[in-house]
């Protein structure tokens, strides 16, 4: 296609999204999307926070150590860039600028920050996080500026329903029904609950869902004016990918904000692809994840289609055309979290395993709140798909075998 849009939500669970099973009613756009488009039901990041899940979006790659992209290792800007398309990343989320190494590759790059108040009970109230309208002006005048010849890839990645969780109204005023708490959502006090520095009630912990459940209807109808203006621009050929980095601790585990977790609330991720022209509406069960994603964006720049990112396992365009789940290999997805140093999990149809080799006392997942102190973790998928239940030490074949995989890894 001549126009490709990856649209990321930053800190979008799943289970908060209308076609993934919310009843809540925050995502009518995405979900208008998932009708007439491509929809992955089961779809995994790699990492629970922005970093780490971008570097291999942008890759390809598992996983790569440090703050940014080494050098030697190619981008999916580079490619598009390559190709003779105008590449632009447009984002509000600081791992995004160009300080932090991520964005090699991309003939512009637009940063778009929200101020932020840090400080829990602070004198000023939390700033108004419009990240996704900010975003969105910048992508249209960017988009004004080039030629109607151009080929374009656009990056869109937005600061919601990430924290702070403080949309514009009248999102608040649809969504926050809780009459036992008045308590706020910005960053100082979902860190102050993190680190133990506040107590909170069942009333509180609701109401911190709902600010975030807000944060998401805020995003997503503000995607609903950006695609009509995309629709306006390009009719209906061009590609556009919804999805995010990661999810979000909400209580789940006790836990809140990201990246100190590998449960499937920080890991399960919406992906939608939108191509009216080439696309038919389908709902795909198979689990794929990041790298699949990332496949399938290289193939539109590769001369060969079948070159894949290593680490994919299917063929998204293949599943979309109707050609069956068309395995790359045994299903394993990978995901590790930088946060913990050397916390890495694998998940397979029915088991997950986590390790968390870190020193001396130091095991464990979580920060603060959310704290467990366990070297290993092991879930049984099906048995326990909220993944309660700690069955390390389940003496099975197939774990032992996922264990060898996840050390190899």
């Amino acid at each position: 296609p001549d126009t490709i849009v990856v649209y990321v939500l930053d800190a979008l669970r799943a289970d908060f999204v209308g076609h993934l099973g919310s009843d809540v009613g925050a995502t009518p756009c995405i979900d208008r999307l998932a009708a007439e488009g491509g929809v992955f039901v089961d779809h995994f990041s790699v990492a629970p926070n922005t970093g780490p899940a971008t570097k291999s979006l942008f890759t390809g790659f598992g996983f790569l150590r440090g703050r940014s992209i080494p050098d030697d290792v190619p981008t999916l800007a580079e490619a598009f860039t390559d190709l003779g398309y105008r590449t632009v990343s447009i984002s509000s989320n600081p791992h995004l600028s160009r300080s932090f190494g991520l964005t090699r590759g991309f003939s512009d790059v637009l940063f778009e920050p929200i101020e932020e108040e840090f400080r829990a009970g602070g004198d000023r109230e939390p700033t108004v996080n419009d990240s996704a309208e900010r975003v969105h002006r910048a992508a249209l005048e960017w988009l004004d500026g080039v030629g109607h010849e151009d080929r374009v890839f656009l990056y869109i990645h937005t600061l919601n329903p990430h924290n702070p969780y403080t949309p514009p109204e009248p999102f608040p005023s649809m969504f926050l029904e809780s009459e036992g708490s008045t308590i706020d959502a910005g960053t100082g006090t979902l860190a102050a609950i993190r680190d133990l520095e506040l107590a909170i009630t069942p009333e509180d912990e609701r109401r911190i869902r709902e600010w975030y459940t807000a944060g998401v209807a805020y995003n997503d109808a503000e995607l609903c004016a950006f695609v009509a203006d995309l629709e306006r621009r390009f009719g209906d050929d061009f590609l556009l990918v919804v999805t995010s980095d990661h999810g979000e601790e909400l209580f789940d585990h006790r836990g809140v904000l990201h990246g100190y977790t590998l449960y499937d609330e920080l890991l399960h991720v919406p992906l939608v692809m939108w191509w009216p022209a080439r696309i038919p509406p389908v709902r795909i069960e198979r689990t794929t994840g990041t790298l699949d994603l990332v496949a399938a964006l290289q193939a539109l720049t590769a001369a060969d289609s079948t070159e894949v990112s290593e680490g994919s396992t299917t063929d998204l365009w293949a599943v979309l055309a109707g050609d069956g789940d068309t395995p790359l290999g045994g299903f394993l997805h990978f995901a590790t979290a930088p946060g913990l140093r050397r916390a890495a999990m694998v998940r397979s149809s029915q088991w997950k395993l986590v390790l968390v080799p870190r020193p001396r006392f130091a095991w464990g997942m979580g920060k603060g709140r959310g704290r467990t102190h366990d070297a290993e973790y092991l879930f049984d998928l099906i048995a326990d798909p909220e993944e309660r239940i700690n069955r390390a030490g389940v003496n099975a074949l197939e774990v032992d075998w996922l264990r060898s995989r996840l050390q190899g890894w």
